[in-house]
């Protein structure tokens, strides 16, 4: 999991799970890495016991809900690795900070090493953490993977491939995300930001049929004051290779009375590059039917 703000990112991979010793829900055992315009830390490990894991995923649903309050995760050896996320202010702005530490052990004793930092990240942000958490501590043997439901009712993401389920888990989740943000309801576009997400070599074939470049699109984006409310669901996420993701869903506008209209059938190649996954291309399809 990356998460990538103004001015640092914070990393995390999951090592392994273990039963916890005080439930059948696992530790996470997870390699922390961050990089802020200051410093680079690389590939500290650290464990995650459930109880603490479970209370921070309950409170960050409410952050992510309220964009109000503070949530805070420690490591069994607080000193390993400490993470928080909060509200800034009333405009919704997120701060995250960290610690990073690591232990040296010689003859003569035992010396720690840490480093704390921290950057301000889209409310978005909250989202992909709470979704990756969650996929790292479901169930592998459970029928479904993780998926978080729309309004209207129906599951909203399926992953199709299941060699390693916390890890095709987030993929969709992250992918799922940073796709959800495109569809900026409600606020105009930010160009930094569109630029982070669109590939320098995007194309987009629209369900009109007509084909726009990166340019074309970031301009129409940004000049658009208020974007229609999206709805979105049964997203599916197949790998084309390893830097490589093809994701599809359909979609749907949504009037200020909850009807629906434009129904359409949607896919999108986001391919991985310089550590981040980027949209290469998308093209909108009229749907056959509606729902």
């Amino acid at each position: 999991m990356q998460i990538q703000g103004i001015g640092g990112e914070l990393r995390l991979r999951l090592l392994h799970r273990t039963p916890s010793q005080r439930t059948s829900k696992p530790d996470l055992h997870i390699q922390c890495s961050a990089k802020t315009s200051l410093f680079l830390v690389e590939a500290s490990n650290a464990w995650l016991e459930w109880p603490d894991v479970e209370a921070f995923i309950a409170e960050l649903e409410a952050l992510n809900r309220d964009l109000n309050g503070k949530v805070e995760l420690y490591a069994m050896s607080p000193e390993d690795f400490n993470l928080t996320i909060e509200n800034l202010d009333s405009k919704g702005h997120i701060g995250v900070s960290f610690t990073i530490g690591s232990r040296n052990h010689t003859d003569n004793g035992q010396f720690t090493s840490s480093v704390t930092g921290g950057f301000e990240v889209l409310p978005s942000e909250i989202e992909a953490v709470l979704m990756w958490f969650k996929a790292t501590v479901a169930d592998e043997n459970t029928a479904q993977p993780f998926s978080r439901r729309p309004a209207f009712g129906r599951p909203l993401g399926r992953m199709l491939d299941r060699t390693d389920p916390p890890a095709v888990n987030y993929l969709l989740a992250e992918l799922q995300t940073l796709e959800v943000e495109l569809h900026h309801p409600g606020a105009r576009c930010s160009r930094a930001r569109l630029e982070q997400l669109l590939d320098p070599e995007f194309r987009e074939v629209g369900r009109s049929g007509t084909s726009y470049d990166r340019e074309t699109a970031i301009n129409y984006l940004t000049s658009v004051e208020v974007h229609p409310a999206v709805a979105s669901e049964d997203f599916e996420v197949v790998r084309l290779g390893q830097e490589l993701a093809l994701l599809t869903y359909r979609s749907a506008q949504v009037d200020q009375g909850g009807g629906l209209s434009n129904h359409t059938l949607r896919s999108s190649v986001w391919v991985r590059s310089a550590n981040r996954w980027r949209l290469r291309y998308h093209q909108g399809t009229p749907a056959a039917q509606v729902w």
